[in-house]
Protein backbone atom coordinates (compact mmCIF):
# COMPACT_ATOMS: atom_id res chain seq x y z
CA UNK A 1 0.00 0.00 0.00
CA UNK A 2 1.11 3.48 -0.61
CA UNK A 3 1.47 6.72 1.53
CA UNK A 4 0.15 9.17 -1.30
CA UNK A 5 -2.56 11.44 0.42
CA UNK A 6 -5.63 12.48 -1.56
CA UNK A 7 -6.30 16.00 -1.31
CA UNK A 8 -9.93 17.22 -0.81
CA UNK A 9 -11.46 19.96 -2.39
CA UNK A 10 -10.50 22.22 1.34
CA UNK A 11 -7.27 21.35 0.31
CA UNK A 12 -7.12 22.47 -2.72
CA UNK A 13 -8.74 26.30 -1.83
CA UNK A 14 -5.38 26.66 0.20
CA UNK A 15 -3.38 25.65 -2.66
CA UNK A 16 -1.94 29.20 -4.69
CA UNK A 17 -4.58 29.50 -7.64
CA UNK A 18 -6.20 26.65 -6.34
CA UNK A 19 -10.00 26.01 -7.98
CA UNK A 20 -11.09 29.04 -7.38
CA UNK A 21 -11.54 31.81 -10.58
CA UNK A 22 -10.66 34.96 -10.78
CA UNK A 23 -12.70 37.32 -9.58
CA UNK A 24 -14.36 39.42 -12.15
CA UNK A 25 -14.91 43.28 -12.50
CA UNK A 26 -18.36 44.25 -11.01
CA UNK A 27 -21.15 44.41 -12.94
CA UNK A 28 -23.27 47.22 -13.68
CA UNK A 29 -27.37 47.21 -15.44
CA UNK A 30 -28.53 49.85 -17.70
CA UNK A 31 -31.78 49.87 -20.15
CA UNK A 32 -31.32 51.55 -23.14
CA UNK A 33 -33.28 55.00 -23.23
CA UNK A 34 -34.11 54.32 -26.74
CA UNK A 35 -35.79 50.67 -27.18
CA UNK A 36 -35.67 49.55 -23.22
CA UNK A 37 -32.91 46.83 -23.87
CA UNK A 38 -31.21 45.30 -20.59
CA UNK A 39 -27.40 46.43 -21.21
CA UNK A 40 -24.59 44.32 -18.69
CA UNK A 41 -21.46 46.12 -18.45
CA UNK A 42 -18.44 46.03 -16.27
CA UNK A 43 -17.71 48.90 -13.52
CA UNK A 44 -14.57 49.47 -16.01
CA UNK A 45 -16.33 50.27 -19.04
CA UNK A 46 -16.48 53.62 -20.49
CA UNK A 47 -18.92 53.33 -23.41
CA UNK A 48 -21.27 50.75 -24.00
CA UNK A 49 -23.39 49.59 -27.33
CA UNK A 50 -26.89 48.41 -27.26
CA UNK A 51 -26.96 44.32 -27.28
CA UNK A 52 -30.65 45.19 -29.42
CA UNK A 53 -29.97 44.56 -33.15
CA UNK A 54 -32.63 46.86 -34.36
CA UNK A 55 -31.15 49.37 -31.66
CA UNK A 56 -27.43 49.46 -31.74
CA UNK A 57 -26.76 53.20 -30.59
CA UNK A 58 -23.65 53.67 -28.74
CA UNK A 59 -23.14 55.41 -25.16
CA UNK A 60 -20.88 56.78 -22.88
CA UNK A 61 -21.20 55.93 -18.98
CA UNK A 62 -20.90 59.20 -16.94
CA UNK A 63 -20.54 59.49 -13.28
CA UNK A 64 -22.65 55.84 -13.79
CA UNK A 65 -25.28 57.50 -16.27
CA UNK A 66 -25.94 56.67 -19.88
CA UNK A 67 -24.71 59.82 -22.42
CA UNK A 68 -25.32 59.58 -26.23
CA UNK A 69 -22.35 59.39 -28.30
CA UNK A 70 -22.47 62.91 -30.69
CA UNK A 71 -22.37 61.54 -34.00
CA UNK A 72 -21.01 63.58 -36.58
CA UNK A 73 -23.90 64.95 -39.36
CA UNK A 74 -22.86 63.11 -42.56
CA UNK A 75 -22.51 64.80 -45.68
CA UNK A 76 -24.66 64.72 -48.48
CA UNK A 77 -22.80 62.78 -50.95
CA UNK A 78 -22.51 63.56 -54.59
CA UNK A 79 -22.51 61.83 -57.63
CA UNK A 80 -18.95 60.47 -58.79
CA UNK A 81 -18.11 63.06 -62.45
CA UNK A 82 -20.10 65.91 -62.15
Amino acid sequence: MSNLQELNENDLFTVTGGTTAAAPTGSVTYTCPDCGTIIRASTRDASVICPNVKCRKSFNIENGKLVPKMTRPQAALKPAGT
